[in-house]
């Protein structure tokens, strides 16, 4: 009985931690630099463009896990890495805990990131929201867990996704998404994009160039858009509408809705759903 209520009093005190936090800060001069690589584990990554020539980085660590700062700072600087180094003409930021550890210290580094606009970034991400804005550089994103939101890139986009909802939008350059499960949004774009998709609904809207999509499971809408679009879907509805192109679709099961569409139609299979075209049923043509 002693036994069980000692347990049960440990086991309420970690439960009721209160959450701890502090600040540290990273600069690195951009002098002869092309590109960001930032490696991480768990926390938000926030990288903004600014009109300096360094790398700064402002991180919150944080935990529940631990009762005093004097402990948590101390776990922090055994079993983390935090640094921001130059190798070669790259910048490596590191923000995750030590390999090989036997147990997680369960501490979250979350990062703000200012750079200069034209360097290319390139994150690799365990877990937490990601957020890119204001760049001229290549943006690529792999990720594990965690929503992302990227605006204001000028340049080629290129995310693995696992999970979490993907945002894009007003950006110039090409995008390719590779993703495992959550919704992907995508609007005012102006370069081809490529989906591979699991599951989610899709949704791109003022998207100017030529769109490919696979897709697993989920709702797909194309709207308001130029360019040239190809659907392989598993299931889930399709809808395009008022599309200054071509389309090509492919479809599992689920109803096709299209309307307004500029040019050329090719239904290489309409599935189990309806075909409804300019608000005509034409179920029966593709059946």
């Amino acid at each position: 009985m002693y036994k069980s209520l000692l347990l049960l009093a440990l086991t309420s005190g970690a439960a009721n931690a209160e959450k701890l936090s502090f600040q540290e800060n990273l600069n690195l001069s951009t002098d002869r630099i092309s590109a960001l690589d930032v490696i991480h584990g768990a926390g938000d990554i926030d990288i903004s463009s600014y009109g300096g020539q360094d790398i700064r980085v402002n991180a919150t660590i944080e935990s529940k896990k631990y009762r005093s700062m004097e402990r948590f700072r101390e776990t922090f600087e055994r079993d983390m890495v935090f640094a921001l180094d130059r190798e070669s003409e790259y910048a490596v930021l590191r923000g995750h805990s030590k390999p090989d550890l036997r147990k997680s210290p369960e501490i979250q580094i979350h990062l703000d990131i200012q750079i200069p606009a034209d360097l290319d970034v390139d994150i690799d991400d365990g877990s937490g929201a990601i957020r890119v804005t204001g760049l001229n550089g290549f943006l690529e994103i792999e990720d594990g867990s965690g929503d992302i939101e990227v605006s204001a890139v000028t340049n080629d986009i290129d995310i693995d996704d696992g999970s979490g909802a993907i945002t894009i939008n007003r950006t110039k350059g090409a995008i390719e998404v590779e993703d495992g499960s959550g919704p992907i949004t995508i609007t005012d774009t102006t370069g081809d994009i490529e989906i591979d998709d699991g599951s989610g609904e899709i949704s791109l809207t003022q998207t100017n160039g030529n769109k490919i999509i696979e897709d697993g499971s989920g709702d797909i809408s194309v709207l308001s858009s130029d360019g040239d679009v190809d659907i392989d879907d598993g299931s889930g509805d399709i809808t395009l509408s008022d599309l200054n192109g071509s389309a090509i679709v492919d479809d599992g099961s689920g109803s096709i809705y299209i309307d307004a569409l500029g040019g050329s139609l090719n239904i290489k299979n309409a599935g189990s759903g309806k075909v409804i075209i300019d608000g005509e049923n034409r179920t029966k043509e593709f059946k």
